[in-house]
């Protein structure tokens, strides 16, 4: 497949529908544009703009789109994905434990943890998007009980896992229907942001990423979180908006297709 036809694939990706594998293809397309500098900057703005919400995608084209090589960056940077510990990391904060683990939908982080410790009993809570939650349990290779708001009550579990949409700029922003579901929860369990890699955008790159999802995601305090949990561990409310996962990229500032 050419370059520009695996491109106009992947913006066409239907929402909602497995973020590793959107980011594999684009990986793929954008590895293809690696003899083609304006081609590169302009199959980046196109998937970023059918596709905003997704950081990793923006995190992805901000390192191809810098790079001397942009196909090594492209396939460095799946390799650093797949490399990523951040599952780990978690599993290691939950420790050994018999209780349940609550988490506010699913993503491919909570999918790697699943696979990582078989022995947690992983609950999934509604967040409002039922549609997306059965999909990715449905796709998932290990399901998971799922609870509303009155069943997470009762629940008691051993903690809370809330996944990262982006952070930067000294901002946290989950998904609107995640933040509004956090604000609800009554549970008295540590909780714990998400983030793994690909997730935390430097200031401008950041600034581009909300003005193009616009109100969602939804911003939230970090100081609502035990800990934000990366591919290095715990960190907490003063280390974390230091972590920068991409170099800025002045060519995705504006996006245009």
């Amino acid at each position: 497949m050419q370059p520009f036809e695996r491109l106009r694939a992947v913006v066409r990706w239907s929402d909602g529908l497995d973020e590793r594998s959107l980011v594999a293809e684009a990986i793929q397309c954008l590895a293809g544009f690696d003899l083609d500098p304006a081609g590169l900057v302009m199959a980046c703005r196109r998937l970023l703009v059918h596709h905003p919400e997704v950081a990793r995608l923006w995190w992805l084209c901000a390192r191809v789109a810098t790079a001397i090589d942009p196909a090594d960056a492209a396939w460095d940077a799946w390799d650093r994905l797949e490399l990523d510990a951040t599952a780990s990391r978690v599993g290691e904060v939950i420790g050994e434990t018999d209780r349940p683990v609550l988490t506010l939908g699913w993503d491919p982080t909570i999918e790697a943890l699943a696979l990582d410790r078989p022995d947690l009993d992983l609950v999934a809570m509604r967040t409002g998007d039922d549609a997306a939650l059965s999909r990715a349990l449905r796709m998932s290779d290990r399901g998971a009980r799922v609870v509303d708001r009155i069943g997470a009550a009762v629940l008691d579990p051993v903690a809370v896992l809330v996944p990262l949409a982006a952070a930067g700029a000294g901002e946290v922003l989950l998904a609107a229907s995640v933040a509004r579901t956090l604000t609800d929860l009554d549970v008295a369990a540590p909780r714990w942001l998400v983030a793994p890699l690909g997730t935390a955008l430097p200031h401008d790159l950041f600034g581009a990423y909300r003005r193009a999802n616009g109100d969602d995601p939804g911003p939230v305090d970090l100081a609502t979180f035990d800990g934000a949990i990366g591919p290095t561990g715990v960190q907490d409310e003063r280390t974390f908006p230091r972590r920068r996962d991409a170099p800025e990229a002045p060519e995705l500032l504006r996006l245009t297709i």
